[in-house]
């Protein structure tokens, strides 16, 4: 993380890791951090406020910040995530707590062990202080409902839908109830939400972080991944999450955006037309860009959805949910996610879904995208066109609709960009605030880059990001 702090914090985007650090060397107690992220989740996490986090394990945190002051008044070296505090989607395992994915019907499954990525970055020193809300079994994309802990409100605005399905990461994140989070991403359910919250949502390329000890809803296009505040706390938690310190935050900042081209997405990747105000922040930053002397092209969506067209969607959720279960035993060993269904213990906004995973279940076993000729064909083929134009990276707005009202979460579902492209080929995308709407709802930029760069898709992000400083605090929490 030295080369990261080339830069002085004056000339950064607010990082909420770094902000932790400091304070921590200004002598302030880890306990007291810890304090304080409890004292905000009591007051605007629960169903009195935007209604976010489904768990706190109160005792457990404490115990583990003291800990760190007692390591550090030891003179131990600061780790790269000293006493952050981490918020965790509640489909993702930790030690000692239940992993519900949202349903009821789960209350009772206490996992055994951290999932790798959680046991990762309490290694780095993070520390788990809220379980977040989810749309139940990751179903929804729209909203975050779950039968565990009800309807999670957008912090910008409580009549608008914070999206799906880490919804409960999102708000938590934008109100501040903890510094950095986690949440998985099947369709959009990182970057959906994030952009719905003015946050950074980071979907890396398939496979570069481990998905074991996480509730899936399909295994083979499943990535879990940040959702923070800025570019610098993404690519600090994918060193971490990936175990490779120093690969994606070594000379961060020193990128410019000078020379790149970009290849600009001119209409709606899902056919709904663009909501105006969506298309004028778009065409915003497509000046912002090209004011910082990037190239900018067009990437025509006809062209897209030819090479998408013919890749079939291989429905195993519910195989890949019992395999999560066979592989940690105890009681839930034998679980089927069917027996959910029909006892009912599951919330009724999302029977269609839950009755259309169930049904649309693959005969055949779905291949791992490593060994799909399928999807490896398509990402060439994006690959291809994107050399062809002489792009160094895609961009298009991550929803093309403003976030819908919570009255009408289901009807008013459109636009939803993340979809279509990106999931499909296991390319990595990166939501960064683009701006807000007349509404005050906040609107994201998607950048996509190639396969197995998030060095260089960090970077690009970054660089927009330092630009435009677009992120503003939601002032219902401020």
């Amino acid at each position: 993380m030295a080369a990261l702090a080339g830069l002085s914090a004056g000339e950064l985007p607010p990082s909420q890791i770094f902000e932790t650090r400091e304070a921590l060397e200004k002598g302030e107690t880890c306990v007291a951090i810890v304090e304080q992220s409890l004292a905000r989740i009591a007051e605007q996490g629960g169903s009195d406020g935007i209604n976010a986090v489904t768990l706190v394990p109160r005792e457990q945190a404490l115990a583990e910040a003291a800990a760190i002051d007692q390591r550090l008044g030891d003179g131990e070296e600061m780790r790269p995530l000293e006493c952050v505090t981490l918020g965790v989607k509640d489909n993702i395992d930790v030690a000692g707590q239940p992993t519900t994915a949202g349903s009821i019907a789960l209350a009772g499954n206490i996992a055994p062990a951290d999932a790798p990525v959680v046991a990762r970055l309490r290694s780095d020193g993070a520390i788990v202080v809220a379980r977040t809300n989810m749309a139940e079994w990751a179903f929804s994309p729209r909203h975050t409902i779950s039968s565990i802990a009800g309807e999670t409100v957008n912090p910008y605005d409580p009549a608008l839908v914070p999206a799906g399905s880490s919804g409960g990461s999102a708000a938590g994140e934008a109100a501040g109830l903890f510094a950095i989070s986690l949440g998985t991403d099947t369709g959009n359910s990182i970057r959906g939400p994030s952009a719905h919250n003015a946050l950074v949502g980071l979907r890396s390329s398939i496979g570069l972080v481990p998905i074991d000890g996480i509730v899936p809803l399909l295994a083979q296009v499943d990535v879990v991944g940040p959702m923070v505040t800025s570019v610098r706390d993404a690519a600090i938690m994918l060193d971490t999450l990936t175990a490779s310190p120093g690969t994606y935050t070594d000379d961060l900042g020193s990128s410019d955006l000078a020379g790149i081209t970009v290849a600009v997405v001119p209409s709606s990747l899902t056919g709904t037309p663009t909501h105006p105000e969506i298309a004028k922040l778009f065409e915003r930053a497509q000046q912002d860009l090209k004011s910082a002397g990037a190239n900018i092209v067009e990437l025509d969506v006809a062209a897209i959805r030819s090479v998408l067209e013919d890749l079939s969607p291989c429905f195993s959720f519910r195989a890949d949910v019992r395999k999560y279960f066979q592989s940690r035993g105890g009681i839930f060993a034998n679980y089927d996610p069917l027996f959910a269904y029909q006892s009912g213990l599951y919330s009724k906004e999302f029977e269609a879904p839950f009755k259309f995973f169930l049904d649309s279940e693959s005969i055949a076993e779905c291949p791992a995208y490593q060994q799909d000729k399928a999807r490896q064909t398509a990402r060439s083929a994006i690959e291809a066109m994107m050399t062809r134009l002489g792009a160094d990276f895609i961009a298009y707005p991550t929803w093309s609709s403003p976030p819908a009202s919570r009255k009408r979460w289901n009807e008013d579902y459109a636009g939803d960009n993340s979809q279509v492209l990106v999931p499909p080929t296991g390319l990595p995308a990166i939501t960064v605030p683009m701006g807000f709407l007349g509404s005050g709802a906040p609107g994201g930029i998607q950048f996509v880059g190639r396969f197995e760069q998030e060095k260089a898709l960090l970077d690009v992000a970054f660089a927009y990001e330092q630009l435009t400083l677009h992120r503003e605090s939601p002032e219902l929490t401020p």
